[in-house]
């Protein structure tokens, strides 16, 4: 056993490491490599980071449920776009995915007219971002009200 996760983690190594070396040089790899972790880290604090930090409003306020909050301090970005939903793994459909945390990722665009129905019918806060502009603004005034 141990033999084999030694002997596949080499195998591993060469094919995505030395390979990859070996025929386009270090400064290529490296390149390549520093453009895909900060594609990465950008859509993941894009879809993950702020959706929760853009409503100074669900800071304070009435007690209401677990799910009313969850809804009013959480925000879809881009729901529906199949290249950013691509791009965030479904995790622009992040209302869906903290209050149905069972349901798979590549799942949660499918559901999510069914929970915005829902909760308008419930009446509770549904928040689908479809400006990115509008979206980066309304985080940096709850950065700013946070700060004063």
């Amino acid at each position: 056993v141990v033999r084999d996760i030694v002997l596949s983690s080499l195998v591993a190594f060469g094919f995505h490491i030395v390979l990859p070396i070996y025929l386009t040089g270090v400064w290529w790899v490296l390149a390549a490599a520093g453009i895909y972790f900060i594609t990465w880290q950008a859509s993941i604090y894009i879809s993950s980071g702020i959706p929760h930090m853009t409503d100074s409003e669900a800071l304070c306020g009435e007690s209401k449920s677990w799910a009313y909050y969850v809804c009013q301090s959480t925000k879809n970005v881009k729901g529906g776009s199949w290249f950013f939903n691509w791009l965030t793994g479904g995790l622009n459909n992040h209302l869906s995915h903290h209050l149905l945390p069972s349901v798979p990722q590549e799942h949660l665009d499918k559901i999510a007219p069914i929970v915005e129905q829902t909760c308008k019918e419930f009446n509770y806060p549904y928040s689908n971002y479809t400006s990115l502009k509008q979206y980066y603004k309304d985080h940096q005034a709850f950065l700013h009200t946070l700060s004063t």
